[in-house]
């Protein structure tokens, strides 16, 4: 009985002596495609001394753009033109495929256009830097992903040094002060893993306070 028992025994150390060791070759694979990603060329790179956006109202204009992606001859944009004014809310509307995410790349220039200039504030993005270009725009998801973190802390993860004032303005900006102060911790609540303590609307507040 004695060495029946030690028999399974090892078969159990060795069965999860085994599962780490695929575990830690798929790590080292995942390592090296990251290394050779990241040893990659750029596919968009800044002009010769592209220096970096200033942003002082936020209007967007698409002026005649025409792009397609790669080798595909049927442009998904054709001399498209829109404006949208500091402060409007633009809502994109259309079948699978039909251009909406790619809106959206073109302004953070993911991918430069074939003809035509996207500017904001008149200021052409192709010819900024795009560290600055993409410094000064932020992406809320409809499923935001909260830290086991105090509010506070969730709120300034793109900043950590912010200062509780710059925090709560933030916060009011979103329409979040408010359901924030009335809980009994304020700031100091821990939302839960992935925000869990919140309700949906408010996890999007704060992602939305965090995004300013």
């Amino acid at each position: 009985a004695f060495v029946l028992t030690s028999f399974f025994v090892l078969q159990g150390y060795l069965r999860d002596i085994g599962t780490h060791i695929r575990n830690l070759q798929r790590s080292i694979n995942d390592m090296e495609e990251l290394v050779d990603f990241q040893s990659e060329p750029l596919g968009i790179e800044d002009r010769p001394g592209a220096g970096p956006i200033a942003i002082t109202q936020g209007h967007i204009a698409f002026d005649n753009v025409t792009f397609h992606y790669g080798n595909h001859r049927s442009p998904l944009y054709r001399d498209f033109s829109v404006d949208i004014a500091p402060g409007e809310r633009v809502g994109l509307v259309g079948h699978s495929g039909s251009g909406k995410t790619t809106f959206v790349k073109l302004i953070q220039r993911l991918y430069d256009v074939n003809a035509g200039t996207i500017a904001i504030d008149g200021q052409d993005i192709s010819q900024v830097a795009q560290a600055s270009l993409r410094g000064q725009i932020a992406i809320v998801q409809q499923e935001p992903i909260l830290f086991h973190r105090s509010l506070a802390e969730n709120i300034a993860y793109s900043r950590p040094g912010a200062s509780q004032e710059e925090i709560e303005h933030a916060a009011r900006l979103a329409s979040a002060h408010d359901f924030i102060a009335n809980l009994p911790k304020g700031y100091g609540t821990l939302v839960g893993e992935r925000g869990v303590k919140l309700s949906g609307g408010e996890r999007q507040r704060v992602a939305i306070a965090r995004a300013f």
